[in-house]
Formats: structure tokens, C-alpha cells, sequence
């Protein structure tokens, strides 16, 4: 498996700040190691864990469509 820093696609990388099982750091933590030169962060206020299970999941849909358009 290629290291972060060897991944080149633009990237978006969803965070959840009241997950209780991963700590809501990790998010800018992956987005900082990711080598892609446009990486997008996105939280999601209104979900836990299993955001795309939870009350943003739509939200998460209109993020993915708008950021693949995008690239």
C-alpha cells in the first residue's frame, strides 16, 4: 500500500468533531500527510461515528458530488 505523502489525487477528507470512537483530530492529521496538492477538509456537525449512517448523509452525497465535479 502507497504512503500518504505518495497519494497525488485531489483529496477531500471528511471530519465528525464528536465522534467518540476516532479522535476528531485525525482528520487534519491524514489531510496534512495526504501528498495531493488540493486537499479539502469537511466537517460534519450533525453525525457521530458512522456519519454516513447518521444525520449528515446527505450532506455527505451533495460533498462527494460537488468535489468530483470539481476535479
Amino acid at each position: 500500500m502507497p504512503a500518504p505523502r505518495d497519494q497525488r489525487l485531489p483529496d477531500t477528507v471528511p471530519g465528525v468533531g464528536s465522534d467518540i470512537k476516532v479522535d476528531p483530530a485525525n482528520g487534519p492529521l491524514i489531510a496534512g500527510k495526504v501528498g495531493a496538492r488540493r486537499v479539502e477538509m469537511a466537517w460534519l456537525d450533525n453525525s457521530y461515528h458512522i456519519a454516513s449512517m447518521d444525520h449528515d448523509k446527505d450532506r455527505i452525497v451533495a460533498l462527494a458530488e460537488r468535489f468530483i465535479r470539481s476535479v
